[in-house]
């Protein structure tokens, strides 16, 4: 008995098949600029997705932009007090060559304040003017799964991002008479962008028996069996 199921297991390693097993990986790649003075245009660049590792899923990129922004507003009438407002506007778009606007982001912010005619000091600051610093964070992910986006992120060397930022300061003035409005402004700001590829590749094959090769190693073990009980 114990050689039936000796030689059954030598027969079951006769045949193998192999079984190839998919897996889900991701890649992730980044880049950067800072201290950039508004308006800007600056290109950023990740490396494209290798097809040679797999069939590519999706494409997630995340962007993140810091701005430092000072404005100020004057009111130069000599007679003519009221309420300026200042508004300064901000506009981020992350293009490419071949997929065109891949998404654009931004807000404005308004404040208000009363001014008095003409202090006599060009200062954006004082009884006729005023000044206003902000610090907004625009940041967000989106997912990308249509074919035409995956095959731009597909291949050799880099895809290159547009990047455009964009100021507007807006002034306005409500009082008696035309308030003279002048402003000025100082904006800077960081920006990072991060993409991560997700794609299916295929591990190294496993041994696995196959039913072909489990039924050849039974027959070799039963013949040898019939043979041993003839002898």
């Amino acid at each position: 008995m114990k050689r039936t199921i000796s030689l059954s297991l030598a027969g079951l390693v006769l045949g193998v098949a192999t079984s190839a097993q998919a897996a889900i990986m991701t890649a992730t790649y980044s880049d950067a600029f800072t201290g950039a003075v508004y308006d800007f245009s600056n290109n950023l660049s990740v490396t494209k997705f290798d097809g040679s590792l797999g069939t590519l899923q999706s494409v997630e990129l995340t962007y993140t932009f810091d701005i430092e922004s000072t404005a100020g507003v004057e009111n130069l009438s000599p007679s003519t007090p009221g309420t300026a407002s200042l508004t300064q506007s901000f506009t981020i778009t992350l293009s490419n060559g071949t997929l065109g606007t891949l998404l654009s982001d931004g807000d404005a912010f308004t404040d208000n304040q009363a001014v008095t005619a003409y202090d006599g000091t060009w200062d954006y600051d004082g009884a006729s003017g005023f000044s206003k610093s902000i610090a907004p964070t625009f940041a967000d992910s989106v997912l990308y799964t249509d074919n035409p986006t995956l095959a731009a992120f597909t291949g050799l060397g880099n895809f290159v991002f547009n990047v455009n930022g964009d100021v507007t300061i807006i002034t306005d003035f409500v009082g008696s008479g035309a308030g003279a409005l002048v402003h000025n402004w100082n904006t800077v700001g960081d920006g990072e962008i991060s993409v991560k590829y997700t794609y299916e590749t295929t591990e190294p094959p496993s041994a696995v028996p196959s039913p072909a090769a489990v039924w050849a190693g039974l027959s070799l073990a039963g013949a040898a069996v019939l043979r041993r009980r003839k002898k």
